[in-house]
This record gives structure tokens, C-alpha cells and sequence, in this order.
């Protein structure tokens, strides 16, 4: 992997930042009026219960777990599952 992805934290502020990127250019309707304004948060017709702020904030926190669980659980699980496959394959009796 590229020497710059070593951590889950760097990992996690370029998914978050590309994902953050993507909604802000979609625009769902959800999170921003028909002049591209970020709606309020609030429960109103003109307002929403997920402002862009809030869906930001769950979006990083997510991504910083996922990539911890995998750089910390799922990656060595892998190597352990491939090293012990080659063990078993590669004897030769």
C-alpha cells in the first residue's frame, strides 16, 4: 500500500474528505435548498434533521472506525488466514 495510507487516521482524512467532496457537490435535496443554500437544522418545511454539519461529523467518525477496525482486526486476520493457506500448501511430502 502506499506509504502515505499507513495509518487509520490518514486513511480516515482522505475517505472523509473525498466523501464530504461528493455530498457537497451532489447537493442532496435533503441537506440544501433549491439555491444550493445548506438548510437548517430543525423540523420545519424549510429545515432538516440532517444538516450537513451533522452528517459531516457522523461521516468522519465512521470512517476513523472502519478504518481502524480493518487496519487493526481485518489486515492481520488476512495475513494470518494467507500465511497459514501457504504453510499448508506449500509442503511438498
Amino acid at each position: 500500500m502506499i506509504e502515505i495510507f499507513n495509518t487509520p487516521l490518514k486513511i480516515s482524512i482522505v475517505v472523509y474528505l473525498f466523501t464530504f467532496v461528493l455530498f457537497y457537490m451532489v447537493k442532496p435535496k435533503l441537506m440544501f435548498t433549491k439555491n444550493n443554500r445548506m438548510r437548517e437544522f430543525g423540523t420545519s418545511n424549510k429545515k432538516t434533521i440532517l444538516p450537513i454539519w451533522l452528517v459531516s461529523a457522523i461521516v468522519g467518525i465512521l470512517t476513523y472506525n472502519v478504518s481502524t477496525l480493518i487496519n487493526n482486526f481485518l489486515k492481520p486476520l488476512y495475513n494470518k488466514i494467507v500465511a497459514h493457506q501457504l504453510n499448508i500448501d506449500m509442503k511438498c511430502e
